[in-house]
């Protein structure tokens, strides 16, 4: 994958749509047109917006709204996964250039799922309606009716665009120089066969914002959490964490399992013989939960190796997909838009094993168990959720708080509402999470208030609030996994954590990589993974990888040191 390139154009594309969302709201507010006037529900919406927010923060939203949305569309047309049946913001060849769908309108022929008006497109194509410029005018009608259709299964990314969203859509989506054909040629094919686009994409898309953040050196704003926490995480750590924890917790359910097999970065504990006998259940049962989920990297790769844990229980092919989603599943953010593509991501994931699994989410109303935290000003619990998400502690007890009234006004309100305590009140078998590193002089107010209250331990960085909290989102016999900075491995302020780490629960498995391990950016990290309840005189399993200078080189030497345990940095300890 072009790393380099992806950056620049998604880069570019964010600055683009700013510059053309603004103008188009320029435009609307200071025109008044016969199509303007025939909006006037969706013009209040707009202003109640701007009143509420600014406009600053509308001109952003729709800005990343249309990118997400251009570049799920490029990344269905190039794996041939569009329910429409032709590409919305691709020609059909490379030798065209023109999106397919604009292209096969010329020819009269039009998706049988698109709701427009046949008569007026055709008309405006040959001539007999005036228009400045047909095609322009064509494909964003056709865009447009391609976005209300996929809502259909997608409704998370493509809600029904019948609000100031359409409005503000840039009026160049044709030329040479669009943004359409800039997310054509910055996404390629090679490109798109991987998933992990998406989440790449993400993180350059809000790169620059995240850099003149972290210089910034003040506290965060309740907007500014999450695009100056966002990191990648990198492919291979994903790998360990989840092959040594959901691995691990399957191998202990199904001994005879032949799935560690097929896991890369997976460890042979050393205490296999001290572990108490686990309780067999089916894998329908297995919940996996990544509190910071991001745009779904970490979900992503679980959904691999449920698919092969499924496959060794001999589960139909049709059927897996489904069922990983539904039941296996569930992410939270913060962030809505890494939320939507955490959610689309998983959902391609479905259909790259199965081709008929678009059907199956029309027909069962499949979507992904993610959250994007909303605040709801009159819950108690809630009413700072999108500051401090899965910080939040909800009980067991309290999961069924408040009934959803199906006639109301607010039913889905209601229905939002209740999933977040839904989310939070779950115990899972695995938490495995990538969290936020802001240390306390960079916390936003009302989260740093609420980390010395409940975290008094770790109020010097949210990271270390994470692996408690993660603790405590886990059931006892259950799983987590992390990539943190490793600083609490030594400093004195984190002196209680590591003893409550010690005494309260046991390292399953740690590496402690070279300075950094990401590409980019200088981060002291280690990825480990825990077991909530305690082994008394058992030995975890070390790797320090603190020799081999690159981040290139830390995946090959921890394969080095899984597969050859005498190489020198390969270490198992006594834990109390």
């Amino acid at each position: 994958m072009n790393t380099t390139q992806l950056k620049r154009f998604a880069q570019e594309a964010r600055r683009k749509l700013l510059e053309q969302v603004a103008a188009k709201l320029k435009f609307v507010k200071n025109n008044d047109t016969s199509e303007l006037r025939g909006k006037t529900h969706t013009l209040n919406k707009l202003k109640s917006e701007i009143n509420k927010h600014g406009e600053e923060a509308v001109i952003d939203k729709a800005a990343y709204t249309w990118f997400n949305r251009l570049v799920a569309l490029r990344y269905m047309d190039a794996n041939g996964y569009q329910p429409i049946g032709m590409s919305v913001v691709s020609p059909a060849t490379k030798e065209q250039v023109s999106p397919e769908i604009l292209s096969e309108a010329h020819r009269g022929n039009i998706s049988s799922e698109l709701i427009v008006d046949r008569a007026e497109v055709m008309n405006i194509l040959n001539g007999s309606q005036p228009s400045n410029n047909p095609d322009n005018e064509v494909y964003r009608k056709l865009l447009v009716s391609a976005c209300n259709h996929l809502s259909n299964l997608f409704p998370f990314l493509f809600e029904r665009i019948d609000d100031y969203t359409e409005l503000l859509l840039p009026d160049d989506l044709t030329s040479p120089f669009s943004i359409v054909k800039d997310v054509y040629n910055g996404m390629s094919d090679e490109d798109c066969k991987e998933v992990e686009i998406i989440g790449w994409l993400y993180q350059f898309y809000i790169s620059e914002w995240n850099e003149e953040l972290i210089q910034s050196k003040k506290a965060y704003k309740k907007n500014e959490i999450a695009p100056a926490s966002q990191l990648f995480t990198p492919k291979w750590i994903v790998q360990y964490m989840v092959d040594n924890t959901l691995g691990q917790l399957w191998s202990e359910i199904d001994p005879k399992t032949k799935v560690l097999e097929d896991l890369e970065f997976y460890i042979k504990p050393a205490y296999k013989d001290q572990l108490p006998e686990r309780e067999k259940v089916s894998i329908e049962e297995i919940k996996f939960f990544d509190p910071c989920a991001g745009s779904g990297h970490i979900l992503s790769y679980a959904f691999d190796v449920f698919y092969r844990i499924y496959e060794e229980q001999g589960y139909n092919v049709s059927e897996i997909p489904g069922l990983i989603i539904t039941n296996n599943l569930f992410g939270a953010e913060i962030d809505e838009r890494a939320a939507q593509l955490a959610s689309f991501v998983l959902l391609m994931k479905g259909r790259e094993k199965y081709r008929r699994f678009f059907n199956q989410i029309a027909k069962n109303n499949i979507q992904p168990n993610i959250v994007a935290f909303q605040n709801f000003e009159e819950d108690e619990k809630f009413n700072n959720a999108s500051v401090l998400g899965s910080l939040i502690k909800i009980e067991s007890s309290e999961i069924n708080t408040g009934k959803i009234d199906e006639g109301s006004l607010f039913a889905e309100k209601q229905k939002a509402l209740k999933d977040q305590y839904q989310l939070l009140g779950e115990r899972y078998d695995i938490v495995v999470t990538n969290p936020p590193y802001i240390n306390s002089s960079r916390m936003e107010e009302s989260m740093k208030e609420y980390v010395n209250k409940n975290y008094p331990d770790t109020k010097s960085d949210l990271f270390a609030t994470f692996i408690l909290r993660c603790l405590e989102l886990c059931k006892p016999d259950g799983l987590t996994g992390y990539m943190t900075p490793f600083v609490w491995m030594f400093i004195s302020s984190y002196e209680k954590v590591r003893k409550g780490i010690i005494n309260n629960h046991f390292i399953n498995n740690l590496i402690q990589l070279e300075y950094s391990g990401f590409d980019g950016a200088t981060v002291p990290i280690c990825t480990f993974t825990l077991r909530n309840a305690p082994i008394k005189n058992a030995k975890g399993s070390y790797i320090r990888l603190s020799d081999f200078r690159g981040s290139s080189n830390q995946a090959p030497k921890t394969l080095e040191a899984i597969n050859n345990p005498d190489c020198g940095w390969f270490y198992t300890a006594n834990q109390k």
